[in-house]
């Protein structure tokens, strides 16, 4: 029998285990059923792997799909069985039939605590879908996995040069203790991800070691269940005597430790506080007199404030200073480049070596795209809900909104709007050219800098990615963006594109969540705002705007108080075609937490989008038809997960906490012709694989990098990236090209 958790980390990395066996082989009707099966979730398999299917017997053939079922329902959400908990069953004509009127009088009532079925029609048998052959359904292929394949999984795991997703960081805890192999730290080149398997490692008894004394405070929030990036203050649970002595001498090794000490002082100060360094004072000596500086208030030179005299002073040295520290002097580049020149750009190409090829490749995505954005974005401490926008030709931040009505009075003025006809102002255009500005002497001199120092970093990449000798690049793998710190939901990037295929004729989103009992109706709220080529708001379709004319309508707003578990889904169709017709360009999809209960409040929150050509055939969620599906968690109260291109039939990842009203996505209308564009923007200065593999050199017979491999079979044991592997004949070995971003 397969492991399911070992077959849910290979499923994640299109690759599936199938056991060796000696009984005797199931028949071929047994092996056709299963790949049915698969087929049902979306999935198949390459013709290796289905050729080593066919040597289990039919117990084991049984068992092998009972745990690989369980892990492609998860995968695709479609063991929650949403549709059972959608207010209208027979979605969407059922809400089609209704007036406004009789749909707000319905949906009332079931507010008011009067059972849903008094309202709604029994669930009917449902047409089966005759578009399987209109091309809707393209399989996600399943390859055959191999003693090396969950160790290259581990190894790229552990070369991400950004922050594992929650469920990256369960598949770590998984494979170190599955794999049983000694754990090289050094191997890990983000820092918060080495730290947080340190603390993994020390609980189960392992030495391990940090660079600097700030990795200690990470480590202490860590084994602490702490914020290891120090973003948020961590309550500090009481450590053992093993673990004060430990910390205490990773510190006493420490280089720079007063400086680190005076850098957070106060989380210092409770960290020290536990670890009494005066119980140590012959082993520690330097920790107790940088406790006693600290406790103190003693002055302490750090390199910040040296860096800021310097460079308020316009002196030279600064540059010097910069080089000790390469990443800083990434982070001030262009400063540096505006008020020093030639010289910034000599010092900085001399720790060019330093930088990781990730730093390299966002680097020169910023400076590429600098001069051609409209706004500039400052989310303080990388919290995009709190981000900051200002108009670059102006100089000035855009202002903020007012508050609005609550769901009642959301419910109050749309039924007004319905039966009056009232019609609702959009926003101005947010989008156009920024006003030409007059180039200074130092403007000049800072697009020449930045002109060399673009230069630099292109011969940098080249000489690094010398290695990876001759890639055959599809341009389409510029649709795929590499990962970055703020990810939460996805192990591709934000800004990362996906075309919606010619025949597609309907989107359909859902929102599903789970409470546990309560006598109070909690939302977590399913909505798409509508927005014209300038991005002036048209309209919306959300839980108080259940229709947008004839192009968008919602399934009725549950009430969760009345199911035994706080379960219940809302579902929102989308017809592409009558939304171009009504002048719709973009469509942002959006969950909000209405309650103000965040997503981890709950005890799940999950989010789903399918596709398909029969909206009133088939099951209300297929998950064949499912195209992204994933647990929304965290703190926030916002989700922008995706917006559609309807011009260039494409859906663009999103993946973004920006400001948002939780009250409904009919308040964030101006909001997001204000903030999406210029969040886009930010988007478009992400690194791509593209970007990456474009610095090796180029030959139409080398490495394939393509985005899907559905037009080209790629030769068994060839090395090669392929985004969206769709191709059963396909027996590539897969190529990481995390392994290049260190």
């Amino acid at each position: 029998m397969s492991d399911p958790r070992r077959q849910q980390i290979l499923v994640a990395a299109n690759a599936i285990e199938v056991p060796p066996s000696s009984s005797v082989p199931a028949s071929e009707a047994a092996r056709i059923t299963v790949a049915a099966n698969l087929a049902h979730y979306g999935y198949g398999l390459s013709a290796q792997a289905f050729t080593a299917l066919g040597g289990l017997g039919e117990a084991e053939l049984a068992a092998w799909w009972a745990d690989v079922e369980l892990v492609l329902a998860e995968a695709t959400g479609a063991e929650k069985k949403m549709e059972a908990f959608v207010v209208y069953k027979n979605f969407p004509s059922e809400v089609l039939a209704m007036s406004e009127v009789e749909y707000w009088s319905r949906q009332l009532c079931m507010y008011w605590g009067l059972p849903n079925e008094l309202f709604a029609q029994p669930a009917q048998e449902r047409p089966p879908r005759t578009d399987e052959r209109a091309g809707e359904l393209t399989f996600r292929v399943l390859h055959l996995a191999d003693e090396k394949t969950l160790p290259a999984i581990r190894d790229g795991l552990f070369a991400k040069p950004t922050r594992w997703l929650e469920g990256q960081w369960h598949d770590v805890q998984f494979l170190v203790g599955a794999l049983d192999e000694q754990v090289d730290l050094g191997a890990l080149p983000f820092v918060e991800n080495r730290i947080q398997l340190a603390a993994h490692l020390l609980e189960r008894g392992a030495r391990v070691s940090v660079s600097s004394a700030t990795d200690v405070l990470r480590l202490a929030a860590a084994l602490s269940g702490g914020d290891v990036s120090l973003r948020e203050p961590t309550r500090l649970r009481k450590l053992t005597r093993r673990e004060r002595r430990g910390l205490l001498a990773l510190l006493e090794r420490c280089p720079n430790l007063e400086e680190d000490l005076a850098r957070r002082r106060e989380p210092w100060k409770r960290l020290l506080q536990q670890l009494h360094p005066g119980d140590y004072r012959d082993q520690v000596p330097r920790v107790v007199a940088a406790y006693d500086k600290l406790y103190n208030a003693a002055p302490i030179a750090t390199f910040n404030s040296e860096l800021e005299r310097l460079l308020a002073a316009r002196d030279r040295d600064a540059l010097t200073l910069l080089q000790t520290r390469p990443g800083e002097f990434a982070r001030r580049l262009r400063m540096t480049l505006a008020r020093f020149g030639p010289e910034a750009v000599t010092a900085f190409t001399r720790v060019l070596g330093e930088l990781t090829v990730h730093q390299l490749l966002k680097l020169r995505g910023f400076l590429a795209t600098i001069d051609e954005r409209r706004w500039r974005t400052f989310p303080p401490r990388g919290n995009w809900s709190k981000v900051q926008i200002v108009d670059r030709a102006t100089n000035e931040k855009v202002g903020e909104p007012k508050a609005l009505a609550d769901r009642l009075g959301e419910v109050v003025s749309g039924v007004i709007e319905a039966v009056t006809g009232r019609a609702r102002r959009g926003a101005p255009a947010a989008g156009g050219a920024p006003t030409p500005r007059p180039r200074t002497e130092t403007a000049l001199q800072l697009r020449s800098a930045t002109a060399d120092v673009l230069g630099a970093l292109d011969d940098e990449l080249s000489r690094r990615l010398r290695e990876v000798g001759p890639v055959a690049l599809a341009p389409e793998t510029a649709r795929v963006k590499l990962p970055t710190n703020d990810d939460k939901l996805s192990p591709f990037g934000r800004g990362t594109v996906f075309p919606i295929p010619p025949n597609i004729q309907f989107v359909r989103t859902a929102t599903y969540w789970k409470s546990g009992p309560t006598s109070r109706n909690l939302w977590y709220d399913n909505g798409w705002n509508f927005h014209d080529a300038e991005w002036a708001p048209l309209g919306v379709c959300a839980w108080n705007r259940e229709r947008f004319h004839d192009a968008a309508v919602f399934s009725g707003d549950p009430t969760n108080s009345k199911d035994l578990e706080g379960r219940a889904c809302q579902m929102l169709d989308l017809y592409l075609d009558k939304l171009v017709k009504r002048g719709v360009r973009y469509a942002v999809w959006t969950v909000l937490c209405y309650s103000r209960k965040t997503f981890a409040d709950a005890e799940e929150v999950h989010a789903a989008l399918q596709w398909g050509v029969e909206p009133e055939r088939g099951k209300l969620f297929e998950p064949s038809r499912c195209q992204l599906s994933f647990p929304l968690r965290g703190d926030s109260l916002t989700k922008y997960v995706v917006y559609l291109d309807l011009a260039r039939r494409e859906l663009v990842y999103l993946d973004a906490s920006l400001p948002a009203r939780v009250t409904s996505a009919a308040a964030n209308g101006k909001l997001l012709s204000r903030n999406l564009p210029a969040y886009l923007e930010y988007l478009a200065s992400l690194p791509s694989v593209h970007d990456l593999f474009l610095h090796a050199p180029q030959d139409p017979r080398g490495m394939p990098v393509l985005y899907d491999d559905a037009q080209r079979a790629l030769a068994h044991g060839q090395p090669a990236y392929v985004f969206r592997p769709t191709n059963p004949d396909s027996e590539f070995t897969p190529f990481d090209p995390t392994r290049l971003l260190g």
